[in-house]
């Protein structure tokens, strides 16, 4: 029987999406505050009624993006945990893990 360690064949490439989604939940507050500050100026700034609407209705989908994109890690996770008992053993091949997916990405998520 060969013993596969997961988290050793795929160590590269969960770390550049570990990074990649950390460096995305840290821009998007910042990126959010500022956007929406912007589109509140307007807001308070602008005589038209319809911009007011229409900056308000923005304001909205922002934070429904940024909420979203908070949500990738445990959308990401899910989607490991439906794998996860397809990678556990493989009987035909001889194969078995030693680590789970799930197990892989919190070991690099929390780090």
């Amino acid at each position: 029987m060969m013993l596969v360690d997961i988290c050793t064949d795929a160590s590269f490439l969960l770390r550049i999406i570990v990074k990649l989604v950390k460096v995305v939940q840290l821009l998007i507050p910042i990126l959010l505050i500022v956007l929406v500050s912007v589109d509140l100026f307007k807001i308070v700034a602008g005589a038209d009624e319809k911009a007011k609407k229409e900056n308000a209705d923005r304001i909205v989908k922002r934070v429904i993006y940024a909420v979203i994109v908070f949500l990738v890690p445990v959308i990401i996770n899910f989607i490991f945990r439906q794998i996860d008992p397809l990678t556990k053993t493989d009987s035909k091949v001889s194969t078995t893990t030693t680590t789970s997916w799930i197990s892989c990405w919190n070991k690099y998520y929390n780090e």
